[in-house]
């Protein structure tokens, strides 16, 4: 994965969420684009749900895209993140 959890005893979660990596993305992007389990997604979803309506520098996806791509992808992955901004769907039929 291209974040790394510094190994410290406290760390401010929000900014790691916030912060973007040296592939410019911000950890919910990687995690959606490795295809961890939502159990895992959605931890880090919480702390920056606006990334939600970003589209991935490396792909040009948006974020429920995204989930969808590889062999590896999750559906409830890309069903939770439908959910959350059902109109991301929508907008791309325009």
């Amino acid at each position: 994965m291209s974040f790394r959890i510094p190994n410290t005893l406290y760390y401010d979660w929000k900014t790691w969420a916030r912060t973007k990596g040296v592939d410019g993305r911000v950890p919910l992007l990687t995690a959606v684009g490795t295809c961890m389990h939502w159990s895992d997604t959605k931890l880090i979803f919480a702390l920056n749900k606006p990334v939600i309506y970003e589209i991935d520098v490396l792909t040009g996806l948006p974020l429920f895209m995204l989930a969808a791509i590889g062999p590896l992808s999750k559906i409830e992955n890309v069903y939770n993140l439908l959910k959350e901004y059902p109109p991301a769907s929508i907008m791309l039929m325009n």
